[in-house]
């Protein structure tokens, strides 16, 4: 196998690795959160800055532990936050009574999940020694 073939499985092993971690990580801080605001009666004004909130940690937690390679950040970074949002939107419809609504919404979550992961992705390869 060549150097370029091994690059991209480890490329592909990383970002499914922080995908899977990204997802997990928002699982817990979804219920935890959902426990608060329901504890303390929070309105449903702050619930979407805590979901993107949450979108943001888990990104950043997931390839912060899972990429090695300190080459292409914001491209990984990128490709991990579209790749979490398509998994915790199956995750999430699949768990909703609702099922799979394709509206407007998808599309920002996508954008904003592209643009945060990239942000991460940067973050990371320069923070990471």
């Amino acid at each position: 196998m060549n150097v370029r073939a091994e690059r991209k499985g480890s490329v592909a092993l990383e970002l499914i690795t922080a995908s899977v971690i990204a997802v997990l990580i928002s699982l817990i801080l979804l219920l935890f959160s959902a426990f608060l605001a329901k504890s303390l009666n929070l309105s449903d004004g702050w619930l979407m800055p805590i979901d993107q909130f949450i979108k943001a940690v888990s990104l950043f937690a997931g390839a912060m532990i899972a990429f090695k390679d300190k080459r292409n950040g914001w491209l990984k970074g990128l490709v991990l936050g579209l790749i979490y949002i398509a998994l915790a939107f199956v995750i999430f419809s699949l768990a909703s009574d609702t099922g799979f609504t394709f509206d407007l919404s998808l599309l920002w979550d996508s954008l904003l999940g592209a643009g945060m992961g990239l942000i991460c992705g940067v973050l990371v390869v320069n923070i990471k020694k």
